[in-house]
């Protein structure tokens, strides 16, 4: 028979004019694994449930597995496993339904099985719907030790979860929409307008007036960085109480401000941002001038630098620690989601944590305090199997 002909790539639309606004849902991705020891202890008879109890949480849901490995009660003479996404936790059936495309996979040390929804699921309450495939592996090939999913009589299985909800649609707007921006003299406040009114404070910047001079502590004999006292008060309440309140020191013409534990290019980058609210490609591109502008932002409250340095800093294997303290000791909550959603979203990483060069430079007290850090918001979010790995390694 021959072969069927692949339709050909569907041709590129022409829009008969400009999109003025994107609508779109965003999934919220998780995955964990589930790994149950002595497996040769398990229940397997037919139909009886093994749950795992909250694995991931994602679109305001919690998730978790139901394996049954005997099978169903009404299934084949060959006992096959079955394993199942179910909602934890929320027993109400009014709440919002959450919709999620699933994907479970029984990890191996040759090879992993994996199966995938291809449509959305819909989740309600816990216990009432699931998503999952009754035949994953016949028990005789997972128990076979030379099939390599039973491994010192443990099994892992992990599951990936998209998820959201329906009301969780976001709207935005381009610079063709009416409303798209600002009116201004009769006209838009377009990016065009942005970058002029930028450029326009740029000038400002290296401009003449200044009437205050910035240092950074760590190079005081550097050139300083000069500005204008109304700009720096205008982005700052804390330059505002220094600045323009009579009973400060730095309120007198050409008063000094020394920026603590800056040198003369975090200082200069620092005051740019009050003038442009901009970073530059080099800043966004260098992990520790973004790490040292943070703390700045942090400490005069400049609220547009802290959730650009934020969503800025790229967390990894090596840097998570570091910026998890830095994250605890400036009670930043979003720098402190990103860390924690970063680790907990691979079960190894987690675990591989407190090998890293950065915990090991860090002395007992603070590794320690790290740990609670962690352990801590694991047992808050109900994440019990996570919390138990990471507690394996607990100093």
């Amino acid at each position: 028979m021959a072969p069927k002909r692949r339709p050909p790539p569907a041709s590129a639309r022409t829009l008969p004019s400009a999109v003025a606004v994107i609508s779109e849902i965003v999934p919220e991705e998780a995955r964990a694994c589930w790994e149950i020891r002595n497996f040769s202890l398990v229940e397997k008879a037919k139909g009886r449930p093994h749950y795992s109890g909250p694995l991931v949480e994602a679109a305001g849901a919690r998730f978790g597995i139901r394996a049954v490995w005997g099978g169903k009660e009404d299934g084949q003479d060959i006992p096959r496993c079955g394993l199942y996404c179910v909602r934890e936790g929320e027993t109400d059936t009014s709440l919002e339904p959450v919709k999620a495309l699933v994907a479970i996979t029984l990890v191996g040390s040759r090879t992993n099985i994996t199966r995938q929804s291809r449509s959305a699921g819909e989740f309600k309450a816990a216990g009432h719907h699931k998503r999952g495939w009754s035949n994953i592996i016949e028990l005789e090939s997972l128990l076979d030790p030379a099939g390599g999913f039973l491994v010192d009589d443990t099994v892992v299985v992990e599951l990936h979860i998209n998820a959201w909800r329906t009301s969780q649609e976001s709207a935005r707007r381009l610079p063709s929409a009416p409303s798209a921006g600002r009116r201004c003299g009769g006209g838009s406040f377009d990016e065009a307008s942005a970058k002029e009114l930028c450029d326009d404070w740029a000038e400002i910047f290296i401009g003449e007036g200044t009437d205050v001079e910035v240092h950074g502590s760590l190079a005081p004999e550097d050139p300083p960085v000069r500005a204008h006292r109304l700009v720096l008060a205008a982005r700052s309440p804390v330059f505002r109480c220094m600045l323009l309140s009579s009973s400060m020191l730095e309120s007198q013409i050409h008063s000094k401000l020394n920026l603590e534990g800056a040198d003369a290019n975090i200082a200069h980058r620092f005051v740019r941002f009050l003038y442009i609210n901009k970073l530059d490609p080099d800043t966004l591109h260098s992990e520790d001038a973004l790490c040292h502008l943070l703390q700045l932002a942090h400490r005069y409250q400049v609220r547009t630098l802290l959730r650009q340095c934020i969503a800025n800093i790229t967390v990894t294997a090596e840097t998570a620690v570091e910026r998890l303290v830095m994250a605890e000791q400036l009670d930043i909550p979003e720098l402190k989601a990103q860390v924690m959603t970063f680790l907990c979203g691979c079960r190894a990483r987690l675990a591989d944590i407190q090998r890293t060069d950065a915990f090991a430079r860090m002395s007992r007290s603070l590794r320690d305090n790290v740990t609670l850090i962690i352990w801590d918001y694991l047992e808050n979010r109900g994440l019990r199997i996570l919390r138990l790995s990471f507690g394996t390694l607990r100093v």
